[in-house]
């Protein structure tokens, strides 16, 4: 199976979606820009409460590490705020 991995070059002060053909649990997002993004499994506007990945920085972000079929626990989308603008890849890891 071919890898699932997007890159995007994002725009300053925006959500932009990652969508991918097939759900699941956990993400790995590589942050180049030249600050921090935040990183959220609901289109919102509150960075308060998404994962925060520092400038230069590779993070694995989970919507749940259970090892059961509930499709409650997959997902295909994430949403990635830049604060500055710049390249952001988001690789899926936990495909079902």
């Amino acid at each position: 199976m071919k890898q699932q991995l997007i890159r995007q070059t994002l725009q300053a002060s925006t959500w932009t979606s990652f969508e991918f053909s097939i759900p699941c649990r956990s993400f790995f997002v590589k942050n180049f820009t030249s600050s921090d993004i935040y990183v959220s499994f609901e289109q919102e506007d509150n960075t308060n409460t998404s994962f925060k990945i520092p400038t230069m920085i590779g993070e694995e972000i989970f919507i749940s590490n259970r090892q059961d079929t509930n499709t409650n626990w997959l997902k295909n989308t994430v949403y990635v705020y830049s604060t500055s603008g710049g390249e952001v890849e988001v690789q899926e890891l936990d495909i079902q």
